[in-house]
C-alpha cells in the first residue's frame, strides 16, 4: 500500500517483549535468598551488597578504589568505570558529567566496607578494590540463583531492584532520580535505612537459619545427629549464651556447644556478622567506661 518491500513492524519487533526483559528486578527477600549463596566468598558477598543497596552500574563497582569511599560522612563516590579492552584493564571517565556522583551509604553497608578494606592487605588508594571480571559476576549470579531457587536476572538487573526497593519504601520519583543518577541527601538514607533494617534483620536471621539446618543434622566426621539433649537456662545466661555465639562465628548454639564442651576450646569462625557484631559489643564497651567515667568525675566533684 505504502510501497514498502518488507514489514517493519516485523523487523523493529515486539516493543512490549524487550521492556519487559529491560525491567527484570530481584524483591529484597529474593535478593537476600540469593546472598546467602554466595556469602561463602567474600568478594562476591560485597560485591553484590554494592550492586543492590547502591544502585550502581557494574563497571562502576569495578572500578572502585579506597580513595572513593569516605567512611567517616559514610558516603560513595563515583566518577569512573572499568572495562576490559584488548586483553587490558581500561578504567574510563563516566559518559556524560551527571553520571558522576556521591552517594550515602547505609550505616551497615558503610560498616560492611571498611572491614572488607581492612582485610585486603597492601591494598593502596588508588588500587581497584573488586579485581574480578565482569564475566566472574555473571557465573556467581548463575550460582547463587541456582543454589536460593530465585529468577536469574541480569546484573544490571539488581539496578532495577534498587529502584524496585525504594518505590516499594515510598520514595518519589525525584528522589529515585537523584538517587541513581547524582547526589542523594543524608537525610533520605538514614530514613530508608531505619525503614528496612528491622525488615532486612528479621530476613537475614530466617534464612540464615534455614541455610544452616542442612549441615547441623551431621557432625564434622559426617556422622548423623540423632540424639536430642534439652537443658534449661535463665534468660540472662541464654543472652550471654547468644552473644558467645555470635562472637565466635558460628551458625548455631549447638555448634558452638559441642566445640566448647567435646573440645574445650572454641576457634572462631570469620564472618561478616561476626564483624558486625564484634564492632557492636565494643561500642556497648566503651559506652559503659565513659558512663562509669562520668559516674567517678561526678563523685568526685
Amino acid at each position: 500500500m505504502y510501497g514498502l518491500k518488507d514489514n517493519v513492524a516485523r523487523k523493529a519487533g515486539t516493543m512490549g517483549k524487550e521492556e519487559n526483559k529491560e525491567m527484570e528486578f530481584w524483591t529484597q527477600e529474593e535478593f537476600q535468598a540469593f546472598l546467602e549463596c554466595v556469602a561463602d566468598k567474600p568478594i562476591s558477598y560485597y560485591a553484590f551488597e554494592i550492586l543492590y543497596w547502591t544502585g550502581i552500574r557494574e563497571g562502576e563497582l569495578l572500578a572502585l578504589t579506597p580513595g572513593d569511599f569516605n567512611f567517616e560522612k559514610k558516603t560513595l563516590r563515583i566518577n569512573k568505570s572499568y572495562q576490559r579492552l584488548e586483553g587490558k584493564d581500561v578504567i574510563t571517565d563516566l559518559k556524560t558529567p551527571k553520571s558522576n556522583r556521591t552517594i550515602v551509604m547505609p550505616d551497615f553497608l558503610t560498616i560492611e566496607m571498611e572491614d572488607f578494606k581492612k582485610s585486603i592487605y597492601g591494598i593502596k588508594m588508588d588500587d581497584r578494590i573488586f579485581t574480578i571480571s565482569k564475566s566472574y559476576l555473571h557465573h556467581e549470579m548463575d550460582r547463587g540463583a541456582k543454589l536460593a531457587g530465585v529468577k536469574r536476572i541480569r546484573i544490571h538487573g539488581l539496578r532495577h531492584s534498587h529502584i524496585s526497593l525504594l518505590i516499594n519504601l515510598g520514595f518519589s520519583a525525584l528522589a529515585i532520580g537523584e538517587r541513581v543518577r547524582q547526589l542523594i541527601s543524608l537525610i533520605i538514607m538514614h530514613i530508608y535505612f531505619q525503614r528496612c533494617r528491622r525488615i532486612w534483620q528479621h530476613n537475614w536471621k530466617q534464612k540464615w537459619r534455614r541455610w544452616s539446618m542442612s549441615e547441623k543434622n551431621r557432625d564434622d566426621k559426617n556422622r548423623w545427629r540423632n540424639v536430642t539433649i534439652a537443658f534449661r537456662m535463665s534468660p540472662e545466661e541464654n543472652e550471654e549464651l547468644n552473644n558467645r555465639v555470635k562472637l565466635s562465628g558460628f551458625r548455631t548454639k549447638q555448634d558452638y556447644i559441642i566445640q566448647s564442651v567435646l573440645h574445650q576450646k572454641v576457634v572462631a569462625t570469620g564472618n561478616p556478622l561476626m564483624l558486625v557484631q564484634f564492632r557492636k559489643n565494643l561500642q556497648q564497651i566503651e559506652r559503659e567506661l565513659e558512663r562509669i567515667e562520668k559516674v567517678c568525675r561526678e563523685a568526685c566533684s
